[in-house]
């Protein structure tokens, strides 16, 4: 019995071993791409001499008003990395609060709705309601957060609304997609153990994004960092977007390239680490 268990074992190491190169590839791959990203974006932040057209115009090369370009992003940074990610935890909350909540109310033509509504038009309605009717929060403007962190987070919360909520309609929907692309015969063998149809939807869609959830946190994520252009400019905030979009407007072209450069790679590092997550979830967690 020993000698017929030994052909087994020795024809599933090499598919291991297959599976456990790949892996570490994969996860090597994605972790230098990352730190090459951040090795650049920190050089051109300092404005480091590099080669290439970024390089050239982070040598030293001042604006058209003749301010240095890397530190006036590391302060527009300030403004966009954290509303960008107040914004990003909006909807992933309340995505979640709507998924869970169909169980109970059907969702989907809310989630729906939410995630057809654009954020700017979001915006206009937010200013309209909550800051020009209730007046519960500015309409535009930003305190510095070394005045007061309290009221520097206050102007960033109606503008990271804009974008968290129809977020959140986006984020709902894809975990809905998710748990009603669960296979029928699996909900069968889980109810034949006792359990309800939305208790075995739910186990089986839980089980599939623990491989897909860092994809779609990814996308969510890259799709708020780009709208953060457009509702800087409607919320009037001194953050790098609409830096970015300003220059732009003004034909300032150093000054748009390093934005939109700066805006790119921060974009694609999200991403990566992201995917670097999902593949530490493949490799150590449940099967």
């Amino acid at each position: 019995m020993p000698q017929a268990s030994t052909p087994s074992a020795r024809s599933g190491s090499p598919l291991v071993r297959a599976l456990l190169t790949r892996l570490a590839a994969r996860l090597l791959g994605g972790l230098l791409a990352a730190l090459l990203l951040l090795w650049l974006l920190i050089d051109v932040l300092a404005g480091a001499a590099a080669p290439g057209f970024i390089g050239g115009l982070l040598g030293g090369a001042p604006t058209g008003g003749g301010a240095a370009l890397g530190p006036m992003v590391l302060e527009r940074l300030a403004v966009t990395v954290p509303l960008a990610l107040l914004a990003f935890l909006i909807a992933v909350a309340g995505g979640l609060g709507l998924a869970s909540a169909d169980s109970i109310v059907p969702m989907r033509v809310p989630a729906a709705l939410l995630a057809a509504t654009p954020a700017f038009w979001a915006g206009l309605l937010l200013i309209l309601g909550v800051a020009g009717g209730l007046k519960l929060l500015p309409a535009s403007g930003f305190v510095p957060w070394h005045s007061n962190a309290g009221a520097a987070l206050g102007s960033l919360l109606l503008p990271a609304l804009a974008m968290g909520v129809p977020g959140a309609g986006q984020f709902a929907r894809l975990l809905l997609s998710e748990r009603d692309a669960v296979a029928a015969e699996a909900v069968q063998l889980l109810r034949s153990r006792g359990m309800t149809t939305g208790q075995a939807r739910r186990r089986l869609a839980i089980a599939r994004l623990r491989s897909s959830l860092p994809a779609i946190l990814a996308r969510l994520f890259v799709a708020i960092w780009i709208g953060t252009v457009l509702v800087e400019a409607l919320f009037y905030l001194p953050g790098l977007g609409r830096l970015t979009l300003g220059a732009a407007l003004q034909h300032d072209l150093p000054l748009f390239a390093l934005g939109l450069y700066v805006l790119v790679c921060l974009a694609i590092l999200g991403d990566v680490l992201l995917r670097l997550t999902r593949l530490a979830l493949d490799a150590w967690g449940p099967a």
